[in-house]
């Protein structure tokens, strides 16, 4: 799930604020940080040069790959994550 910025910058601190909202009966995790949060909304300060936050529902897996520009599967050679 993305989190897109609902609110306008502050210049002074260089922030944006950011809310989020977890339905109930799941609980998602910071895609960044591990960060654990249950359902509700949650309000927090993005710096204006952050990635867009991303959040994961727990008990799902995510393939992850290096960003190696691969034109033919025969020269695949790099590394997966899950």
């Amino acid at each position: 799930m993305a989190a897109p910025v609902t609110y306008q910058g502050d210049n002074s601190t260089n922030t944006t604020g950011l809310a989020v909202y977890i339905p109930s009966g799941g609980v998602f995790y910071d895609f960044y940080t591990q960060n654990r949060f249950v359902a509700g909304t949650y309000f927090l300060d993005v710096a204006f040069d952050a990635v867009v936050p991303l959040y994961l529902k727990e008990g799902k897996i995510v393939h992850l790959q290096d960003q190696t520009n691969v034109l033919r599967s025969r020269f695949l050679d790099n590394h997966f994550t899950l």
